[in-house]
């Protein structure tokens, strides 16, 4: 499993250091692709996310929505409701469930070093099953920074997250909770282009890596990301297309 993250992990970041182009930043989104990001939505604004999965080829084809709202309590907390995995076939059926939560984000050395823009983020989100697996919680937590002069942003931390979401019913999920670890990769390459990649560790219904492209139109303040989900079992059967449009209102 760690060999297999190192390989695509490392290549993307060989990949995104290695672009001869001018670096700028990127404005903020509120998600990576699912792993939440260390932007935040600003005071009195609304973000709203449509996510699609799909893997339109077999074995074992889906297609099924998760779909974010935000909304800035202030600059640096925000308030969370998902619809997760909502199943659009009607097979290969996914954990679906509603999460409300909150998430915040701090800036160290605001002053002294404001273009690392290091960061603690963090958050929760109480998760109600619809598929009659009760209510869990997901918490997540990690640091990111931008590495001076190519404005790349790192992250990595924990996340833990309950059946209702991660599922737990895989070998080895005796408990249904799991703890995993998270990292994420945001490169921009232009003003509104740029390339991102997460990746969740284990073998849970989030345990994928996620290499993709980002769009951002600021005239209109909307996002565009394109991905590839890459499962941890190294079997290809989850693999899928991400594509996700937002706007901030």
């Amino acid at each position: 499993m760690l060999i297999f993250f190192k390989r695509y992990f490392c290549t993307a970041v060989i990949l995104s250091l290695g672009i001869l182009v001018p670096s700028f930043r990127l404005s903020a989104q509120q998600t990576i692709i699912n792993l939440p990001s260390a932007d935040q939505t600003a005071k009195g604004h609304l973000f709203v996310l449509h996510e699609t999965q799909a893997r339109p080829w077999s074995p074992d084809g889906y297609w099924r929505s998760t779909n974010f709202f935000t909304y800035g309590i202030t600059d640096n907390i925000e308030a969370c409701f998902t619809t997760y995995n909502i199943d659009l076939l009607g097979a290969n059926k996914p954990f679906t469930a509603l999460g409300f939560g909150y998430k915040f984000s701090h800036q160290f050395f605001k002053e002294e070093a404001p273009d690392l823009e290091v960061k603690l983020t963090g958050g929760q989100m109480i998760t109600t099953s619809l598929d009659g697996l009760g209510t869990g919680l997901w918490s997540y937590s990690h640091l990111s920074m931008r590495l001076p002069v190519l404005h790349t942003r790192i992250a990595a931390g924990i996340s833990k997250g309950s059946r209702q979401v991660f599922g737990g019913v895989q070998e080895g999920f005796v408990t249904g909770e799991n703890v995993n670890f998270i990292a994420s990769i945001e490169h921009p390459i232009t003003k509104e282009w740029g390339i991102v990649m997460e990746w969740f560790s284990g073998l849970h219904e989030m345990g994928d890596l996620v290499p993709g492209v980002i769009y951002h139109n600021k005239s209109i303040e909307m996002v565009f990301i394109l991905g590839y989900k890459i499962g941890n079992d190294g079997t290809g059967k989850t693999n899928g297309i991400i594509f996700e449009i937002g706007k901030t209102f």
